[in-house]
């Protein structure tokens, strides 16, 4: 793309036409402060012009010009002419011309020292001559080259660089011009240029020394040399694209960078860093015509081409090479070819020259003039006017003028500066006042002087002129004469002021000698001095004076606080530049930012803070092309860039805050607002911190707010801020301390709850109440230096100090220190605790130095056991062991006596503590010393308390013949080397059933199966292996009892070695005596082999005799499948009740059921519904005990109804039914079971003394009967069903029945057995429970305890069914 570009109109200011000049090519230079400019061409005149194009002199020449340049001064310029050894000097300030005559031929070359007075000269023959302008003196230097001197640079060093026609470059020192280094080139150099020259001239304090040392070249109009004069055998050749074609011009640009212009048209931007040498930043095609030439403003960073026409200008922008935007224009009414270029210094005007000998002035940017005052700031918006404005979101005070205005100025100003009421502009040593009210000039005064700064308040005006301050009142609003009073400073003949500032009550000037002055206006008096370390250069106050920024020679910042008569230093900025100006931020307070040429630095002035008052730096702001820092406001900082404009940018302590600002918190991101609260917390914004944390709902955020706020003594913030995050401890600790007025002690406390003891200390003893640092040392065992501050600030605690100091000197091995402290500690009351304490201590300290009778005579006279032990310790590791033993009994610490005793061999001793001994250690070795004395008793009961039962049952069998107590050990102490012994023991007496016992015990469990074998004892080798036996233990036992026929006993024992097959054979050979044992195999093993073999044997296939069926039952059990055995417990129930064993049956079904519900499994319907029917039959008889015959008939009805399942009693319960029935007035059921009973297979067996009565029944019948009580179903409460129905008419689910009734259950009086789980009528259940002799549940007959049963609640009984309903579904979902 191509870059941005326009044309513009440049606005000419002047113009010095040929008819002055001449015709063809013009040369010119301009005033290094550009104020004059020299221009000469074939006229043979030299014009000089003032900045307004005014003529100021002329100067005839021999000879056509050659070169024009003025010194670094601006005080002489220098004309080289063809032909002539004469160079005319021109004295500026004179107005004089003065001819140097150089007695040499042919010049042809001429240059300033940028640096020094000196003037070089050169010739056509290689010559030299040096000429000193203070001096006068000239230095003549033959021979420097032996051919025409062509080109030749200065550097900051006062170093000049020459080049010649003989293709050498030579260096020379520019005090005497000796030659330091010279260099043969392959070609002849042109154009030599220093790095970083600024327009030629540099500020050689302000420059690094390597942009001091390499030069650049032109070789052969096509490569530029790079050439280090400190390292000149490796120059560097840069080679560019042959599209460029050949080097035109070329300038220096940020020291690093090359601009160079092609004659194509092309301009080039090459790097000259080391590491990338050599590499194009940007190529810009600037022309498509030849072009002439280049020129390069460095003040401003603005580059200006031009071919015959057209003139092309552009801004360099480092930090974005592909935005150089780029403006274009022509030279109105020039017909001739343009042929130069050039700038002032300032870069305010550039020149153009035409090769038909005009030259023209053209206005390229205003000058960068601005000043500011509070929230408001002027700049030169034209060279007739001056806007004043108001900082962007700053608030105007009503009192002022109302912004923004325009002034009408008559001159161009180089001086400007701006107060509440009027705005200066100054030129020279004039200064012209506006009022701000009238725009209209008020008052002109010249001063002795140039003037160099201008301060403005309300009333007065500061001017610096020439190291004087002269303070003039300033005309009132109305043009009246001002009453204040004038003066200028310092007193006497001193001028040595370097900077001055002016606040609405304050005049603060800085002297050379290092001293800055504050003098009150209004009581027209000194206030205070302060001298610096080194001489300050520049004064910058904030708006009302009471802190200043001071910038000294060394570049050192500091800020100046006057109340306290203290300097803080300002940490260095991480560029290091030399700072040039401080802004104080108008509506930040504290905050301010140093300018150094390259970044604006911001810092943040703190005080009245944990760690007092302090400058700390919070951010860099790297900014290009600034003419003039203006004001700082809330974080923008608003400068005069080099076109002299006005341009704003945020600090980067300041973007989120301001982003903040500008912008509701909850719609802005979480990194956004945590960067917001980190700025706000460094601009010690505190509440705007937390207001922004509020919304990041963040404990660690909030904590560090807190922390913040409290380092910053912001008390009441931090309180709010530490109650929402409920630290209950730092709310206290801040709740005790928040009214304390003074900040020092305040201070102090916060420093101690962060723990910097060492400032907490500080900040106590410069505080009303400097006994705190004592106390916080105290508190934190901080002894030593609690005992200093002591010594000052509480004599009367040093001794308990010193005690305290003692006993840690003595932790730390520093005896002699301690026993030093502990007599300092000593209060001469023998009964004082610390008399106490310091007597123990120093037993201790003198024993550690070997002063040992005098340490042991103090323990024991002390009476302290707790002395007497630590004593005992220091002695015993001293290896003085009887002290140590001594001090040990009186320390009442038996154990350890007696282990000191017994190592001395001190027996007797020793014995007179074993009684109080409980170390096991001590008793074995007083037991083994017994031993040996012969004293086994004794030596017995040792061993027994020392826990060692072997040597017990050792003593007990060889030596006090005790075998049954030794026997009694061994067995309660398990221990496997006295099972060994008592083995022993019994073999020797034959005693093999003990023996074997022992062996077992001992792990010889081979050793006692052969001893079993071989004396017949299998059965005690079996007990005493008990479960504890190996597989292959039990094999061998299962062997020799199947060799000896013992079937039985021989699967027992092949069981227990998991060997199922051979158990199960072993197993059948017995037959059904060891069928469940056979089962309890298959159960285990489950495997289909071992199932099938034994299903065979219980169906007869083996034998032919089939087996109870009960077992298939059982079998089927064991191997877990549970349905298989409901199906098999139902066939087997029934088998029971046809043959009239209802108890049987009954209990096959329920064992069968609860087993079926224990894991989890589906009962069959059919298993539930016969359990059901023959529970029913069994309660019959506990109804009728109860007296309940009602139930007992509607039971006995059930029955009947299932007769044909009772085929063995159908005739006696069809009789107790009909009796029942009668009984209870249900005659209509009785009529109907007599007749059945009258029917002649049923008449014969009916019992005879029920017989005329059932026949009655029969002849007279009675068919009367009350209907069947109801009761609500469970499932539907609105049906109401019969209670002996189980079976829910409207939802046709199975009803629970009642264990107790028989009856359904009824939700409200609902519970369940303890033991069996199954549900029952609790009124009901508790009467039975309560009234049968057995106490137990009618259906698992385990008896029941009142007190556990439980009736159910609402919510529990409808749980409940709920998980029977689940429970009874079949797989289809039915019931």
């Amino acid at each position: 793309t191509r870059p941005p570009m326009k044309e513009v109109e440049l606005k000419q200011v002047f113009s010095v036409k040929k008819d002055l000049n001449g015709a063809g090519n013009v040369l010119f230079a301009w005033h290094p402060d550009g104020s004059y400019l020299a221009c000469a061409g074939s006229s043979r005149i030299v014009n000089i012009s003032n900045r307004q194009g005014q003529p100021v002199a002329e100067i005839p020449l021999t000879g056509v010009p050659l070169a024009l340049d003025w010194d670094k001064d601006g005080e002489v310029l220098a004309v080289l002419q063809r032909d002539s050894g004469v160079v005319p000097l021109w004295d500026a300030n004179k107005h004089k011309v003065s001819n140097l005559d150089t007695n040499m031929k042919d010049l042809t070359f001429l240059k300033w020292s940028l640096t020094g007075p000196q003037l070089a000269i050169g010739n056509q023959k290689g010559n030299l001559l040096l000429y000193n302008k203070r001096t006068l003196k000239k230095v003549p230097i033959l021979g420097k080259h032996v051919k025409r001197i062509t080109c030749g640079a200065w550097n900051a060093d006062n170093k000049l660089a020459l080049a010649s026609e003989d293709k050498q470059v030579t260096i020379s020192s520019g005090d005497d011009g000796d030659t330091i280094t010279q260099t043969m080139l392959k070609s002849e150099p042109t154009q030599m240029r220093f790095s970083a020259t600024k327009t030629d001239r540099l500020d050689s304090g302000r420059v690094d020394d390597g942009e001091k040392t390499v030069v650049a070249a032109v070789m052969n109009r096509k490569t530029l040399l790079l050439y280090d004069i400190e390292d000149p055998s490796n120059p560097i050749e840069l080679a560019f694209q042959s599209k460029y074609g050949t080097i035109v011009s070329y300038r220096w640009f940020q020291t690093v960078h090359l601009l160079i212009g092609f004659e194509t048209g092309f301009m080039v931007v090459v790097s000259t860093n080391p590491s990338e040498v050599g590499e194009e930043k940007v190529s810009i095609k600037a022309h498509q015509g030849r072009l002439v030439d280049l020129a390069f403003a460095p003040a401003i960073n603005r580059v200006a081409t031009c071919t015959s026409r057209d003139i092309m200008i552009c801004d360099l922008v480092t930090n974005n090479w592909s935005e150089i935007h780029r403006e274009y224009a022509k030279v109105p009414g020039e017909t001739g070819d343009l042929t130069g270029l050039g700038w002032t210094a300032d870069g305010t005007m550039l020149t153009v020259t035409a090769d038909s000998g005009n030259l023209y002035c053209f206005l390229a940017s205003l000058p960068c003039l601005s000043a500011t005052c509070g929230g408001r700031y002027a700049n030169l918006s034209s060279l007739q006017e001056i806007s004043v404005q108001a900082v962007p979101g700053s608030l105007q005070a009503p009192h002022l003028v109302q912004l923004p205005l325009s002034v009408k100025i008559s001159l161009e100003p180089t001086l400007l500066a701006l107060g509440p009421e009027h705005v200066a502009i100054g030129m020279n040593n004039i200064l012209v006042f506006h009022s701000l009210r009238s725009l209209q000039a008020v008052l002109e005064r010249e001063y002795p002087g140039s003037v160099d700064k201008a301060c403005l308040n309300a009333s007065h005006a500061a001017v610096l002129s020439e190291g004087t301050v002269h303070v003039h009142p300033l005309p009132l609003p109305d043009g009246t004469e001002p009453p204040g009073r004038a003066g200028s400073f310092p007193d006497g003949d001193d001028r040595d002021v370097t900077d001055v500032a002016l606040t609405a009550d304050l005049l603060i000037y800085a002297r050379r000698r290092g001293t800055v002055h504050f003098f009150a206006m209004q009581d027209w008096s000194a206030v205070c001095e302060y001298r610096h370390r080194e001489a300050v250069i520049g004064v910058f106050p904030n708006e009302l004076g009471t802190r200043v920024a001071l910038v000294d020679a060394a570049n050192g910042v500091c800020v100046y606080n006057p109340v306290k008569e203290e300097a803080i230093p300002v940490p260095e900025a991480p560029g290091g530049g030399s700072v040039t100006a401080v802004l104080w931020d108008v509506a930040d307070r504290g905050v301010l930012a140093t300018y150094d040429r390259r970044s604006f630095e911001a810092y943040i002035y703190s005080q009245g803070s944990m760690a007092g008052d302090a400058v700390g730096h919070i951010a860099s702001l790297a900014v290009n092309s600034v003419a003039n820092p203006v004001v700082l406001h809330a974080g923008q900082v608003v400068f005069q860039n080099t076109t002299g404009a006005m341009q704003t940018a945020t600090l980067p302590s300041h973007d989120r805050v301001v982003a903040e600002g500008g912008m509701p918190a909850h719609a802005m991101s979480k990194e956004a607002l945590q960067s917001a609260v980190e700025q706000n917390l460094r601009l010690h914004r505190f509440a705007e911190a937390l207001d922004v944390a509020q919304h990041l709902d963040s404990r660690a955020v909030l904590a560090k707010i807190a922390e913040a706020a409290l380092r910053a003594l912001e008390v009441h913030l931090a309180l709010r801020v530490y109650r929402q995050l409920g630290e209950v401890a730092m709310v206290m600790t801040i709740s005790r301390i928040a009214q304390l007025e003074d900040t020092s002690l305040l201070a102090a406390h916060v420093a101690m709850a962060f723990g910097d003891y060492a400032k907490a200390q500080d900040l106590f003893l410069a505080s009303s109440r400097p006994r705190g640092a004592l106390e916080m040392r105290r508190n934190l065992l901080h002894w030593e230096e609690a005992l200093q501050l002591a010594g000052t600030l509480a004599p009367e605690e040093v001794p308990a100090i010193s005690r305290e100091l003692a006993a840690q000197l003595e932790v730390r091995g520093d005896y002699q220190g301690a026993l030093a402290m502990y007599d300092r500690a000593r209060t001469g009351d023998p009964g004082h605790a610390l008399d106490r304490q310091s007597q123990a201590g120093t037993a201790r300290c003198l024993l550690r130095v070997g002063e040992v009778p005098r340490g042991v005579q103090l323990a024991r006279e002390s009476g302290d056991p707790s002395l007497c032990r630590d004593c005992a310790v220091i002695l015993e590791e001293m290896k003085q062991r009887q002290d140590a033993a001594l001090l040990y009994e009186k320390a009442n610490l038996p154990d350890r006596a007696a282990a000191i005793y017994i190592k001395l061999k001190n027996w007797a001793a020793a014995g007179a503590l074993m009684n109080q001994i409980t170390s096991p250690k001590l008793q074995l070795e007083y037991a083994r010393a017994k031993e040996s004395d012969g004293k086994f008793e004794e030596a017995a009961r040792a061993y027994e308390a020392a826990k060692d039962m072997d040597s017990v049952v050792r003593l007990l069998l060889e030596r006090l013949n005790q075998p049954d107590r030794a026997f009694q050990l061994v067995r309660e102490s398990k221990s496997s080397e006295g099972a060994k012994m008592v083995s022993r023991f019994c073999q020797e007496r034959q005693d093999w059933r003990t023996a074997i016992e022992f062996l077992i015990l001992s792990k010889a469990a081979e050793e006692a199966f052969e001893l079993a074998t071989s004396h017949d004892e299998m059965p005690t080798f079996t007990a005493a292996l008990s479960k504890g036996g190996s597989p292959v233990q039990y094999q061998a036992v299962a062997s020799y009892y199947e060799l000896k026929g013992e079937f039985g006993r021989s699967g027992d024992f092949w069981l227990e070695a998991k060997d199922y097959p051979r158990a199960l054979r072993l197993y059948l050979k017995c037959g059904e005596k060891e069928i469940d044992r056979a089962i309890e195999v298959v159960g285990k093993a489950r495997t289909e082999q071992l199932t099938h073999a034994l299903i065979d044997f219980l169906m007869g296939e083996t034998d032919g005799v089939p087996k109870d069926p009960n077992y298939i039952f059982r079998l089927y059990m064991a191997l877990g499948k549970y349905t298989e055995a409901g199906d098999t417990a139902v066939i087997i129930a029934r088998q029971e009740q046809e043959l009239g064993n209802y108890r049987v049956a009954h209990q096959i079904l329920f064992d069968t059921h609860r087993e079926l519900k224990a894991h989890n499994i589906q009962v069959p319907q059919a298993l539930s519904q016969n359990l059901m029917l023959l529970h029913s039959y069994v309660i019959v008889k506990m109804l009728i005990k109860l007296n309940d015959h009602l139930s007992g008939a509607r039971m006995l009805i059930r029955v009947a109804k299932n007769i044909s399942k009772f085929p063995s009693h159908v005739v006696p319960i069809l009789t107790t039914t009909v009796i029942e029935c009668h009984r209870s007035n249900l005659r209509k059921s009785a009529f109907e079971y007599a007749c059945t009973l009258m029917r002649p297979e049923h008449r014969p067996q009916v019992d005879q003394r029920y017989f005329k009565k059932i026949e009655h029944i029969v002849r007279k019948p009675d068919r009367t009967e009350e209907e069947e009580t109801t009761s609500p179903s469970p499932y539907d409460p609105s049906t109401m069903v019969e209670d002996t129905q189980l079976e829910c008419p409207t939802t046709r689910n199975v009803i629970p029945y009642c264990i107790a009734t028989g009856r359904h259950i009824v939700l409200h009086d609902l519970c369940v057995c303890p033991s069996c789980g199954f549900p029952a009528t609790y009124s009901y259940f508790c009467r039975v429970i309560d009234q049968m002799d057995d106490h137990a549940c009618p259906m698992c007959s385990q008896p029941v305890s009142l007190a556990s049963v439980r009736k159910f609640d609402e919510e529990e009984a409808a749980a409940w069914l709920k998980k029977y309903r689940e429970r009874v579904k079949d797989k289809d979902g039915k019931d």
